[in-house]
């Protein structure tokens, strides 16, 4: 009569052997009892199974199949660390059956591998390739091996992107936990203007402007800096008021300040030519006066103008051997085209004081009133050129 041997942790199946004779049971009983030791039994097992093993149940007394991959398999966690399996039955939560050849393969190469369904499989020749995620947080970008989906907080890109993201990282940008270039418009600077001061910065393009400015456009920074009169800020807007009568107030205010600087302007380069001339009654004595007609001269900086003239048909030579009543003489023509200059400007100034705002508004106008003052002011030249001569 065979007994069964089973495991005395394990309670499976070890093998059967013969049984010794019970001599005490088999004089009771007058005939052969087995002798059953301890972790055996009479009970037969179940037939085998490929993978699976007879376990023996002490309190039923009975036989049941538990799965057995000890011998064929190892177990591989989600960090793809390889280990041996040394109980029965099925593997713990986060641990994958895989075989002995693949856990070897996984021990010398687990980047060549992934998790996918419940199961670890090696990696397609798409999926052995190399791709690029980028931190949408941080905008950083690393290499890892394939996957379908990015970590989190990641966004995988392709390999064009990566590398022009790499070198051009301000091109980029996360719009929407999107990771994507910037449009052109976002490429461009853009201006802002402080709406106390009214100064006008150029920056990298944002949505929004830094508090207490206003993003304006390029048309409108330049209109502002070529007409400052046509824009105001009102209830903390940048407004164009171009057309409105307030503007037209302000820009014939703007355009006659203006056309008094430049009188005085035309009548100051003007008289230098009489001061140049002036300087030479003492110039036979005086080497301040010789640089103050050099540097006079070099200020106005035009060959054509009388007073340069002058200088060059002159020259040191005629200082040498000009009488004092010649220099006399010259200093009178210089005086005469000082007084001539202030003469001018006096006569245009009280033209400015007659003017109308709506003269002042007009283009055509002020175009016409500066032509004739330069005209006027360049009359005094000729003047002067002719009774040199």
């Amino acid at each position: 009569m065979l007994i069964y041997n089973y495991d005395f942790q394990t309670k499976e199946y070890l093998g059967s052997s013969e049984a010794d004779k019970d001599p005490r049971a088999s004089r009771r009983e007058g005939k052969f009892v087995p002798l059953v030791p301890q972790y055996a039994t009479l009970v037969e097992p179940l037939e085998e199974k490929e993978e699976e093993t007879s376990v023996f149940d002490e309190d039923t007394n009975t036989w049941h199949y538990e799965k057995d991959y000890r011998s064929k398999y190892y177990q591989v966690d989600s960090n793809f660390n390889v280990l041996p399996i040394t109980s029965l039955g099925e593997l713990p939560e986060g641990y994958y059956k895989v075989t002995i050849e693949m856990g070897n393969d996984i021990k010398e190469n687990p980047d060549n591998y992934i998790i996918e369904d419940g199961s670890i499989r090696h990696r397609t020749e798409e999926e052995m390739q190399y791709i690029y995620e980028v931190n949408l947080s941080s905008m950083a970008i690393i290499q890892i091996l394939y996957q379908k989906e990015p970590d989190e907080g990641y966004q995988i890109i392709d390999e064009e992107t990566a590398l022009d993201a790499l070198d051009n990282p301000y091109n980029y940008t996360v719009d929407n936990n999107v990771f994507r270039h910037k449009t052109e418009e976002e490429l461009s600077n853009i201006y802002e203007i402080n709406l106390e001061t009214l100064m006008i910065i150029e920056k990298p393009y944002q949505k929004e402007p830094d508090e207490g400015y206003q993003i304006i456009t390029k048309e409108q920074k330049e209109k502002f800096e070529n007409d400052p009169d046509a824009f105001e800020v009102i209830d903390g807007v940048f407004t164009d008021i171009t057309g409105t009568e307030e503007y037209k107030e302000k820009h014939a205010a703007t355009v006659k300040s203006k056309l008094v600087e430049a009188l005085y302007s035309m009548k100051a380069k003007k008289a230098y030519g009489g001061i140049i001339i002036n300087n030479l009654l003492i110039f036979e004595t005086n080497e301040t006066a010789k640089t103050n007609i050099v540097s006079s001269v070099a200020f106005m900086g035009d060959s054509d103008t009388a007073e340069w003239k002058f200088y060059t048909i002159a020259g040191e030579p005629f200082f040498q051997s000009v009488t004092k009543t010649q220099l006399l003489g010259l200093a009178n023509f210089g005086r005469s085209m000082i007084n001539d200059c202030f003469r001018v400007e006096a006569d245009y100034n009280n033209q400015l004081k007659q003017a109308t705002q709506e003269d002042l508004n007009n283009d055509e106008w002020v175009e016409t009133f500066i032509s004739n003052a330069q005209s006027d002011m360049d009359e005094v030249n000729n003047h002067i050129t002719v009774q040199f001569s």
